[in-house]
């Protein structure tokens, strides 16, 4: 067992509750069947488990359902689960002032600092384009933090990997040509097969969500909208809803039990719940992108007025008595110092993307946000370029 990975432990829970044979025989034939293949044996002791890297939330469950399994109660095991429940919907609540936390780090990282650096560049005519991109790259690990803090039972599964292609491609030839619109054109594709994916995903939960609900009125197959119980092992869906389409199976399985309906009414409440909050999350989490809008924006105007400035500046340079020790940037400066901002906002762009992927708790969305960051960044730094002269009146 790897010690570093964190079991499925509600996933597990839902199953074993809801099950009609008892929870060691459910987990049993859950790892018989390959769906949690790291499963321990049934007779393993709590010692063993330690032992093998269990963690103590593993523990703690497994002895739940080896006490529901010896005493044929199942009501210990129910608590553990709703209590587990209860703390993934709390979690969530938590969530925006932990995002906020990131966020105010980042803004300092990628907004703050470059400017500040960027508008002393005016007085002293040097700027080191190297350092202000480690700054903000720095800013990517930081960035990734909170779509990896959502819990793994609100994580959509990932996009499939052509949806990077283009993105790939485009790379050499803008580092080859520094044509950023070839980035954004890429940017703009791999975003919307991205998209796609994303519709998807949540396609496939909410009609999992009507097998659920169809499973709750009749045990018959076809009314359910399947052909065949395996099909629902088959779906590739995201794991809590997984877990809830395996409990059914194994409801259909064995004969549709005579607290079927109980169970199948138990597992929509419980689908219901977990869609609510699935919303609820992606709402508040579509706030952190037009945050990052919002921030792209004012850095690339900013970086435009500055550059103006230094442009500026250096025309009238020979003007300038020496005496005031202000150094001018030559042309060539300039034009690798407009590229540099160009690239200033490429990696901005791409940090604002990942922390974004909140809503779908996977950073492998990041292209959704991508496009839109870069070009709206790229369009503000250059209509900012045309309109700094007549708002500086220079």
């Amino acid at each position: 067992m790897n010690r570093f990975r964190k079991e499925p432990i509600l996933e597990l829970a839902v199953i074993t509750v809801h099950s009609p044979q008892s929870p060691l025989t459910t987990l049993n034939f859950l790892k018989k069947i390959g769906i949690y293949r790291f499963l321990p044996d049934n007779n393993d002791s709590v010692e063993e488990l330690k032992k093998k890297g269990y963690s103590k939330d593993f523990i703690e469950f497994w002895k739940e359902a080896q006490n529901a399994t010896l005493s044929g109660q199942r009501e210990g095991l129910r608590s553990f689960f709703e209590e587990k429940f209860s703390e993934l919907k709390t979690s969530l609540d938590m969530l925006d002032f932990r995002v906020q936390k990131y966020f105010i780090i980042m803004n300092v990282a990628v907004l703050v600092v470059p400017i500040l650096l960027s508008v002393t560049s005016i007085f002293t005519g040097t700027i080191d384009p190297l350092s202000l991109i480690m700054i903000v790259l720095c800013t990517v690990p930081l960035a990734l933090a909170p779509p990896l803090i959502i819990p793994r039972e609100m994580r959509l599964e990932s996009p499939r990997p052509l949806v990077f292609l283009p993105l790939l491609l485009s790379l050499p030839l803008y580092l080859y040509f520094k044509e950023i619109l070839v980035l954004i054109g890429a940017s703009v594709i791999s975003m919307v097969l991205t998209y796609i994916e994303e519709k998807r995903k949540i396609k496939e939960i909410i009609e999992s969500g009507e097998i659920l609900r169809r499973a709750a009125q009749s045990s018959n197959i076809k009314f359910i909208g399947v052909t065949d119980p395996e099909q629902l092992l088959a779906k590739r869906v995201c794991g809590f809803v997984k877990a809830l389409l395996v409990a059914l199976y194994i409801q259909l399985a064995y004969m549709r039990s005579r607290d079927y309906f109980k169970a199948t009414s138990k597992l929509m409440s419980i689908f219901r719940e977990y869609l609510a909050a699935l919303s609820k999350l992606r709402e508040r989490a579509l706030g952190n992108f037009v945050t990052g809008l919002i921030i792209v924006a004012v850095a690339a105007a900013s970086f435009a007025f500055v550059y103006h400035t230094l442009n500026k500046v250096s025309s009238i340079g020979a003007h300038i008595p020496s005496y005031y020790g202000v150094r001018v940037l030559s042309r060539s400066e300039l034009l690798a110092l407009k590229e540099f901002f160009v690239e200033l906002l490429i990696t901005m762009s791409f940090s604002f993307s990942l922390i974004s992927t909140t809503r779908e708790g996977n950073p492998l969305y990041f292209a959704i946000y991508f496009a839109p960051l870069l070009a709206l960044s790229y369009t503000v730094f250059e209509v900012a370029l045309q309109v700094a002269p007549l708002w500086l009146k220079l």
